[in-house]
C-alpha cells in the first residue's frame, strides 16, 4: 500500500478498514480487494487450468470421478463449486450426464 507524506513529511497510513483488507488480502489469496467503490478480485489460484486439472489440484478428483459414475449431479455441482466453477457448474454437470460414456463415466 502506498504511504501518504503528511505536511509534516510523516508518514500516514490508510484508513482502519483498508489496512484490514490488506492484512485479509495477505493471509487469503482468492481475497476479493476493495478500492474505494470499485472491487478487484483477485485471478483463482485455478484461473487457466482444465476441470480436472482444478479437481486433481484440489485433490477432489476422486471424489468427483464417484459422483459422475454414481450419476450424482448435485454432488457433482458442488465439488465444481470449490475449485471456482460454481457458475458454469449446471452446465458442466448436465453434459457430462447427458452422455457420461462419452466422458469416460
Amino acid at each position: 500500500m502506498e504511504q501518504h507524506v503528511a505536511e509534516s513529511n510523516e508518514p500516514v497510513s490508510g484508513p482502519p478498514a483498508v489496512l484490514e483488507q490488506e492484512n485479509n488480502q495477505a493471509k487469503d489469496p482468492d481475497y476479493t480487494h476493495w478500492v474505494g467503490s470499485t472491487t478487484i478480485q483477485r485471478e483463482s489460484r485455478y484461473a487457466g487450468m482444465t476441470t480436472n486439472e482444478r479437481l486433481f489440484e484440489a485433490g477432489l478428483l476422486s471424489e468427483w470421478n464417484a459422483a459422475a459414475r454414481s450419476r450424482n449431479g448435485e454432488r457433482m455441482i458442488e465439488l465444481l463449486g470449490k475449485v471456482d466453477l460454481g457458475d458454469q457448474a449446471e452446465w458442466i454437470a448436465d453434459t457430462i450426464l447427458s452422455n457420461p460414456g462419452k466422458y469416460g463415466f
